[in-house]
């Protein structure tokens, strides 16, 4: 059976490095997001699962962050587009067995729009 868990941006899971700040939003999941603008920024969640989904919004202020699965470079997520939306998967990754697991996101710009928002996590048992 799956079991799908979402965790705000606020979870006790997640370990933010670097200049983040909380930002209250109607549009969000929980109600806020976790946002940055600092290219070398971070943030790491760790759970146990079989599957993994980082919540995001995108738009033309958004910038792109480098994905890291459990310290394997995963590629280059751009969060920019010329409209908004709100509460989207911006990357999901499944293993084929549950157990510890590591996200991590790195800021990488570009400068004139390098900002990164997380508005959630999904973990599926």
């Amino acid at each position: 059976e799956l079991r799908p868990t979402l965790h705000a941006e606020g979870t006790a899971l997640a370990t933010y490095a670097g200049t983040w700040t909380r930002a209250t939003s109607a549009t969000s999941l929980g109600g806020a997001t976790k946002t940055s603008s600092r290219i070398g920024a971070s943030m790491t969640y760790t759970v146990s699962g079989r599957a993994i989904a980082w919540v995001a919004p995108k738009g033309s202020r958004m910038g792109r962050a480098k994905v890291y699965v459990d310290g394997v470079y995963k590629g280059t997520i751009n969060l920019y587009q010329t409209s908004s939306a709100y509460r989207q998967v911006a990357f999901q990754y499944a293993w084929p067995t549950g157990g510890s697991h590591t996200l991590k996101l790195v800021l990488v710009g570009p400068a004139s729009h390098p900002r990164v928002d997380v508005d959630g996590l999904i973990v599926v048992r």
